[in-house]
């Protein structure tokens, strides 16, 4: 028998007689585990956690049941990040899209820092004008850092 788990929490989703039932899963969240030690019998209607240390999966207690929401919680946030990652790197409209708006600011930055140049000429090496690219690899890495979470 396969159980479905969740790798934050533990958490038992599911469970299948069919070694191909759990063929299409986000690794980064899920795992399934073979034929693990059931003591509390595989009915799934308790909460059940699966322990990887004894390959077990048992019953939940309140606790872990409590602390299943907030690993979904968890997940929840750290799957919008890979979405919203993959959508400005790889969906066509969303990535013209965000590429416009960046190149608007960069644009208008770049303005600014221009006239900070001529104001200041002897700081104008701490002003160099910024690429389209240095702004997205930190649009990037503010989502990937959650800063916008």
């Amino acid at each position: 028998m396969w159980f479905l788990y969740r790798l934050n929490g533990g958490k038992v989703e599911g469970a299948t007689v069919n070694s191909d039932g759990f063929g299409n899963i986000d690794s980064r969240f899920y795992g399934v585990c073979t034929d693990p030690l059931t003591p509390d019998g595989k009915d799934l209607a308790i909460p059940k956690i699966y322990v990887s240390a004894s390959n077990t999966v048992r019953n939940a207690t309140p606790d872990e049941i409590a602390n299943f929401l907030v690993a979904e919680e968890a997940d929840a946030i750290l799957l919008a990040r890979y979405q919203a990652e993959s959508y400005a790197e790889e969906h066509p409209v969303t990535r013209k899209v965000m590429r416009a708006l960046v190149q608007i600011m960069v644009n208008e930055i770049n303005f600014l820092r221009s006239g900070i140049r001529q104001l200041h000429p002897s700081q104008a090496a701490n002003f160099p004008d910024r690429t389209l690219e240095q702004a997205k690899t930190a649009m990037l890495n503010i989502i990937s850092g959650g800063t916008v979470d």
